[in-house]
């Protein structure tokens, strides 16, 4: 009887502490995962794993900005279970940081995200020479009057 009672005892314990069974906590993992640059007006694919998630739900896609709201911190296209494409706004004045997260739909308390920096386009300045500079380079023949004559190589054109 004492065995008997001994090695129920062991079934249970093993049973009850779960046995040799896996893990099925579920993580999320994102690539790329470290913050990237991109400009504005740009795109970047993401790909989240989720692992121990056996239903194939994957995850959904959201992002937050700082300094954005809605569609001003970009859009996502091409979305599925376990892809998205990021498309950063077309237009921005300042460097702008948007996070982006992916949660797992089985366990919505799983998530992961990722930084994108979205940059503007560069600033052009332009510089007017004051009226009547002239500049002077070898083979370059420019003259004073309405009509503007230059000469490259012995080749003269006349611009009005």
């Amino acid at each position: 009887m004492k065995k008997l009672v001994l090695i129920l005892s062991a079934i249970f314990l093993y049973c009850a502490c779960g046995g040799n069974q896996p893990s099925s906590v579920i993580s999320v993992s994102l690539s790329p995962s470290a913050q990237t640059t991109i400009d504005q007006g740009q795109s970047l694919n993401f790909t989240a794993t989720v692992t121990n998630d056996t239903s194939g739900s994957g995850v959904t896609w959201s992002m937050s900005g700082t300094t954005c709201s809605g569609t001003a911190c970009g859009t996502f296209s091409n979305k599925t279970a376990t892809a998205a494409t990021y498309n950063a706004p077309t237009t921005v004045s300042a460097n702008m940081t948007v996070t982006v997260m992916a949660t797992s739909v089985k366990d919505t308390t799983k998530s992961v995200t990722s930084a994108v920096v979205i940059t503007p386009a560069p600033g052009i300045t332009t510089t007017s020479l004051a009226s009547g500079t002239v500049v002077q380079r070898p083979g370059l023949k420019r003259s004073h009057s309405d009509n503007r004559e230059v000469s490259l190589g012995g080749r003269a054109r006349v611009y009005s």
